[in-house]
């Protein structure tokens, strides 16, 4: 596992459903997530935990969502990579768990969230928290991490979308971001993000 040089930490991150919309006529759209917010801490050892809180719309009853997110991918040189996660838990913003059941499928994690002896409807939260190993890349002049938000995965319309992104320990040299929307290999660049110390806001 490497250790950061924090000279220069580039983040690109990527919006990648935000921009996905379906009537709620057709298929999927058993619910809309008005609101959905990730807050990255990046540590010392290159990994990094998420905690994401999802504002979610039943328009029907419904047993819960599904959270998918892969760990295996391929960068823009072609290599495989690898970027081992584990879910640490699953509430609903109250600090009650959430029933959970995580399966590894391809190359992603599926967490299926919610009872499957109850339903439930209107508006609901859940707060899904999450380490991910080995995905902050070493170059000679910097350090960068990529990652996708939102995911590509949902079935359903986010209505709006942040991230912010902290680094943990010194403050480091030279912080640069770049944030896309979009489906995956998008480059639109129309949100926005302000930098302060070792934090990122996306939005």
């Amino acid at each position: 596992m490497g250790s950061m040089k924090r000279i220069t930490f580039f983040l690109l991150l990527s919006i990648s459903a935000i921009v996905v919309s379906f009537p709620l006529v057709a298929y999927g759209a058993d619910f809309t997530i008005n609101d959905f917010n990730a807050a990255i801490l990046v540590n010392k050892d290159s990994s990094f935990t998420v905690k994401e809180t999802l504002t979610v719309e039943f328009h029907r009853p419904r047993h819960g969502i599904y959270r998918e997110i892969p760990y295996l991918y391929t960068d823009s040189s072609g290599r495989k990579i690898k970027t081992p996660l584990e879910v640490l838990s699953v509430e609903d913003g109250a600090g009650n768990k959430r029933k959970a059941k995580i399966m590894k499928k391809g190359n992603i994690v599926h967490i299926r969230i919610g009872d499957p002896k109850s339903f439930v409807s209107g508006l609901q939260k859940y707060e899904i928290f999450y380490k991910v190993e080995n995905a902050v890349l070493f170059f000679d002049d910097h350090d960068e991490l990529y990652w996708n938000v939102t995911g590509n995965y949902w079935q359903a319309e986010i209505r709006h979308a942040q991230c912010s992104v902290s680094l943990a320990g010194e403050k480091t040299k030279e912080l640069l971001a770049a944030c896309y929307i979009g489906r995956t290999g998008s480059t639109e660049k129309s949100c926005t993000y302000s930098t302060f110390n070792n934090t990122v806001e996306f939005k």
